[in-house]
C-alpha cells in the first residue's frame, strides 16, 4: 500500500487485514513503493496519486507495471479530468475515491486480482500459440482484415527471405508473393475467398513462391480465415511448405509405378505380339514356296503388311507409355487417351476374359492437362479394375461433361469385381498400401492417381460394394491451371 498520509494508511491497513488481506509493506514515497514492489512481489499495489517526493502516483503505478507486471488501484480525492487522463496511461486496474466503504474496496480489489489473473493466462496462451508457431516446421504468416501482415514465424522469413521485423505491418502482396497456374488460383483470388466467404482454400500444388531475391520456390497448403468471437472474419492464416522434397519423391513413385506396370504388361504383351508374328512367319514361308511356282502372293504380302502394323501400333503405345513424360500443360482430348490407353490393356483384357465398354460423350471439349499424366491415371485405374476380376467380368469406362461452378470433364472406371473391403476404403490413396498378393503390386497407384488428379486441381472418390464391384469418378476441369 502506498500512502503519504501516516493515518491515512493505517486506517486502510485495517481495514484490509479486517478483510482477510496481508499487508507485507507500506510506502510513502513512489521511489520506495517502486522498490518495495520489486522486493516483495505483492498481488497489487493500492496507490495514491498525490505522494511526497519526485515521483508521484502515476509515475510510480507506471513503473511497478511495466517492471514487475503487478496490478494497480488508484486509491485519492482527485477525480478531475485531467488527473484522470494522466492516470489512464499506466493502467491501473481500478479507480476508487476517497472517501470509501470497505465494501466498495473489497469488490474493487477482487475484480482487479481475477482480471489481471485471466490476463495473465490469455498471455501465457498467447506465448505457448507463439512458441508453437515459431517452432512449427510450415511457415505461418497472419494478417488482419486489410491484409496488413501482423504475424510470422522463422519458417516464414526464411521461405519468403524477409525478416519479420521488416515485414510486420507491411501488405501481404508485397512479402506473399505467388505465381499460380491460373487466375482463378491467384493469390488476391484466393485471400479474397478466405476472408470474404469464409473459406479456407488450399494453394494451387504447382504454386511458387516469389522470394525477396526473387529466386523461386515451389510451395502448397492452404489459407484460412481467422474470426472473432462474433464469428466475423477479422484477417486470414497462410500455412504453406515448400514442396521441393515432395515434387521429387513423387516423380519417383510415378516412376516406379510405371516400371511395375511395364513389368505386369510384358507378359500379356509377349502373348498379344507372339499370335501375329507366328502368322507373319508362315505367311513369309507360304510366299517363299508361291513365288516359286508363279502363283499371285499379293493377299499374301498384304496379311503380313497388317499383321506387322499391329506389332508396331502395340510397340509404339507401348513406348508412349514408357517414356519419360514431358510436364507441359496442352490441350488434349480425354476420350483419345482413354482409347489410346486401352489399346495397351487390350491383351491382358483378352486374356483375363474381360470386356471393355466405352460409353464416351464424343460431344466433351478438349481439357488442358499434362497428357502424360492423365493417361498414367487411366492406365492405373483399369489395371487396378482388371486386378479386381480375377474371374473375368466387365471394365466399363464412360464420359461426360459436368457443370458446377466450373466446366469439368468426368471419367468413370466401373469394375464388376469384388469390391473394396468397408474396413480398408480410407486406406486406398495411402502410399505403399495394397491389398494385393505380395509382389503383385507397389501401393503406389491410387496415391499417383490423386496426385496427378490434385495437380491439375481435379477430384477423384469412389464407390464400391462387395462382390458387386466399384466405379471411381474423376474430373478434371476443362480450363485446367496453365503456367
Amino acid at each position: 500500500m502506498v500512502e503519504d498520509e501516516r493515518l491515512i494508511a493505517r486506517d486502510i491497513q485495517n481495514s484490509l487485514e479486517k478483510l482477510g488481506y496481508r499487508v507485507p509493506a507500506t510506502a510513502a514515497t513512489g521511489e520506495d513503493a517502486v522498490k518495495l514492489a520489486g522486493e516483495k512481489s505483492p498481488d497489487l499495489v493500492l496507490m495514491d496519486i498525490t505522494l511526497k517526493g519526485n515521483m508521484d502516483g502515476v509515475d510510480a503505478a507506471a513503473a511497478i507495471h511495466s517492471k514487475f507486471d503487478i496490478p494497480v488501484i488508484f486509491l485519492t480525492a482527485h477525480a478531475d479530468k485531467a488527473t484522470v487522463e494522466r492516470a489512464k496511461i499506466s493502467e491501473p486496474y481500478g479507480y476508487l475515491l476517497k472517501p470509501f466503504e470497505e465494501r466498495e474496496l473489497q469488490i474493487c480489489i477482487e475484480i482487479a486480482v481475477y482480471k489481471h489473473r485471466m490476463e495473465q493466462k490469455i498471455r501465457n496462451v498467447e506465448r505457448w500459440f507463439s512458441t508453437m508457431f515459431k517452432s512449427i516446421g510450415d511457415g505461418v504468416i497472419s494478417t488482419d482484415k486489410n491484409g496488413i501482415i501482423r504475424f510470422m514465424n522463422p519458417m516464414a522469413e526464411a521461405l519468403t527471405g524477409w525478416e519479420s521485423k521488416e515485414a510486420l505491418g507491411m501488405d501481404l502482396m508485397k512479402v506473399f508473393r505467388i505465381e499460380t497456374p491460373s487466375a482463378s488460383q491467384s493469390p488476391e483470388n484466393l485471400i479474397r475467398r478466405a476472408a470474404e466467404e469464409g473459406l479456407v482454400v488450399d494453394l494451387s500444388y504447382d504454386s511458387r513462391l516469389i522470394r525477396k531475391d526473387d529466386t523461386q520456390v515451389p510451395i502448397g497448403d492452404s489459407i484460412a480465415p481467422i474470426r472473432d468471437i462474433d464469428d466475423n472474419v477479422m484477417g486470414v492464416v497462410i500455412v504453406f511448405r515448400d514442396t521441393s522434397r515432395e515434387k521429387r519423391i513423387g516423380a519417383i513413385y510415378e516412376r516406379l509405378q510405371k516400371m511395375s506396370a511395364m513389368g505386369q504388361l510384358a507378359a500379356s504383351m509377349a502373348h498379344e505380339l507372339n499370335n501375329p508374328l507366328t502368322v507373319i512367319m508362315g505367311f513369309a514361308q507360304s510366299a517363299l514356296k508361291k513365288a516359286q511356282s508363279g502363283v499371285d502372293f499379293s493377299v499374301v504380302f498384304q496379311t503380313i503388311d497388317r499383321e506387322a502394323n499391329r506389332c508396331k501400333r502395340l510397340v509404339q503405345e507401348l513406348l508412349t507409355f514408357s517414356r519419360t513424360e514431358k510436364t507441359e500443360m496442352a490441350s488434349c482430348n480425354l476420350n483419345e487417351i482413354i482409347e489410346s490407353t486401352l489399346q495397351l490393356l487390350e491383351p491382358r483384357a483378352k486374356m483375363s476374359e474381360i470386356e471393355i465398354c466405352l460409353d464416351l460423350d464424343r460431344s466433351i471439349p478438349e481439357m488442358t492437362a499434362i497428357r502424360d499424366q492423365v493417361q498414367q491415371v487411366i492406365f492405373n485405374l483399369s489395371h487396378n479394375a482388371m486386378d479386381a476380376m480375377l474371374k473375368g467380368g466387365q471394365l466399363i469406362i464412360r464420359t461426360c461433361l459436368k457443370s458446377n461452378g466450373q466446366v469439368n470433364v468426368q471419367i468413370e472406371v466401373e469394375d464388376t469385381g469384388k469390391g473394396i473391403p468397408t474396413e480398408v476404403q480410407a486406406n486406398v490413396f495411402e502410399p505403399f498400401f495394397t491389398t494385393k498378393e505380395m509382389g503383385k503390386g507397389t501401393g503406389l497407384g491410387l496415391t499417383i492417381c490423386k496426385e496427378i488428379i490434385q495437380r491439375h486441381n481435379g477430384t477423384i472418390k469412389f464407390a464400391s460394394k462387395a462382390e458387386k464391384g466399384t466405379t471411381f469418378t474423376v474430373k478434371f476441369p476443362v480450363q485446367a491451371a496453365v503456367p
